[in-house]
């Protein structure tokens, strides 16, 4: 039966990822509770076993998650149209323009300005942008990425023959 997440009242967007899950807050912030063995808390400590602030986050209007294996990252799009990332980065997930293990604290998208919806799968993440083309980064494995090519992308790049999208979901 359903029960109330203790502490989380005032949540605009809820997502679940594989053992943790993630709300944004009216307020701006985002909470995340769950596993954190791969930084997927965001809250700088790797360990956590409560509910926690994702550290730095101030204007977040939704929230993604995404899982496999090894692999567990969300991210926050922020009322700017900016993206901030955490949590495993070793196929580029995190759109910060470089490989690491973990980011244990949310790392901006690189030259992502203008968002207005995201969505993470296993390895790669994407967002809708207000022109309504759809920008990806991470993982291009099978030609996820939608630029034509198989290279994975450390940073955003331009999925090919959409220029009026109105949602996005990857899976």
């Amino acid at each position: 039966r359903p029960v109330n997440v203790a502490g989380i009242e005032d949540a605009v967007d809820v997502v679940a990822g594989d053992r943790f899950s993630c709300a944004a807050l009216a307020t701006g912030g985002v909470k995340c509770w769950g596993a954190d063995n791969r930084g997927q808390l965001g809250d700088g400590e790797g360990e956590s076993a409560g509910i926690v602030d994702v550290a730095g986050i101030e204007d977040a209007v939704a929230v993604t998650a995404g899982a496999f294996g090894r692999s567990a990252h969300a991210c926050a799009l922020l009322g700017s149209g900016g993206v901030k990332c955490w949590g495993t980065n070793l196929e580029g997930q995190l759109g910060s323009g470089a490989l690491s293990s973990t980011e244990f604290v949310p790392v901006d998208v690189v030259d992502l300005t203008d968002a207005v919806e995201i969505s993470a799968g296993a390895q790669h993440t994407c967002a809708l942008t207000r022109s309504g083309e759809v920008q990806c980064w991470g993982s291009n494995r099978n030609g996820r990425l939608g630029d034509g090519g198989e290279e994975d992308s450390l940073t955003p790049v331009t999925v090919a023959g959409l220029t009026e999208a109105i949602d996005v979901a990857v899976g």
